[in-house]
């Protein structure tokens, strides 16, 4: 799986964790990441994870520290772990989604959490042949219709939208476009004749 066709999106999850909680995490990937024959090359990135882990948390226990100080060494908490999860990306890009979540459930990066892994609905990028752009959505366990639709203004108008292919497959190739246009695509579900929500829009310009 290469560029537009990547599902699988590694964040921080850091979101609404306080410092102290940040240390916890922070310890928690690196020593489930030690060792980890998933990931051998992520040695440097995760000394240097467990070394701004070490200072925050000599930070906030040191009663001397000022908010100032704490809040810097939690800044450069941030940028390890965001070195980390980077590591972590580019080696899950290379195998298939259930692949990329087996891998990731060793990392400490916890999926369960809102904000720590997010499986994308919809991906778009340049097809082969011109003007044609391969929009793909997450595949389903079971058999389902896929209704792909685009637009090329104001997605946020219910009106703007138009269905462009009703498929039983997850991937399609949407042809006959405009070079230099910007579009936008979206898809919807239809499972046991019920056709759920629409995802959220992705957009593309076709070259």
């Amino acid at each position: 799986m290469k560029g537009g066709e990547i599902m699988v999106i590694v964040k921080l999850g850091l979101k609404g964790k306080s410092p102290d909680q940040k240390v916890t995490y922070g310890v928690q990937v690196k020593t489930k990441m030690t060792g980890n024959t998933y990931f051998p090359d992520a040695a440097t990135v995760l000394s240097d994870l467990g070394t701004a882990a070490g200072a925050l948390n000599s930070a906030i226990e040191n009663p001397l520290s000022t908010a100032a100080t704490i809040k810097e060494k939690e800044l450069k908490f941030n940028v390890k772990l965001k070195a980390v999860v980077a590591h972590v990306q580019s080696v899950i890009n290379e195998v298939s989604d259930d692949v990329a979540l087996d891998m990731l459930s060793t990392t400490g990066l916890d999926p369960r959490r809102n904000g720590s892994v997010n499986i994308a609905v919809l991906s778009a990028k340049q097809g082969t042949e011109a003007n044609s752009v391969i929009v793909r959505s997450k595949a389903q366990r079971k058999r389902v219709t896929y209704v792909f639709q685009i637009c090329t203004s104001s997605p946020e108008l219910e009106k703007s939208w138009t269905t462009v292919k009703i498929s039983g497959k997850a991937k399609v190739v949407i042809t006959g476009l405009i070079s230099g246009t910007k579009y936008y695509f979206r898809v919807a579900i239809i499972r046991s004749d019920v056709q759920e929500s629409f995802s959220d829009p992705i957009s593309i310009i076709v070259e």
